[in-house]
């Protein structure tokens, strides 16, 4: 009878080992995926940021882009004008 016992016993701790293996490993696997999603997080708020970055840029290229027609334009109408009083002399 104490055998029996005994042998019991020690299923019982086999088995409890064998539960408290089973949710560390559980326990591992959320902390990796918690750590994963973490990361994904963190990346998509880099990439974010970059996109804004690159969004100010390009509202700064436009202006100036829109600078550099107007500049253009300016010049151009500067230009005709001359040619024209140019031609009204003669």
């Amino acid at each position: 009878q104490m055998k029996d016992r005994y042998t019991e016993l020690q299923k019982s701790q086999q088995t409890f080992e064998k539960e408290q293996t089973s949710l560390s490993r559980q326990l591992d696997d959320v902390k990796a995926r918690k750590i994963a999603i973490n990361e994904k997080r963190n990346m998509k708020a880099k990439l974010e940021r970059k996109i804004e970055e690159k969004k100010h840029t390009l509202t700064i290229y436009q202006k100036k882009q829109i600078d550099i027609e107007k500049e253009e334009k300016l010049a151009h109408e500067k230009e005709m004008k001359i040619h024209e009083d140019k031609m009204h002399k003669f």
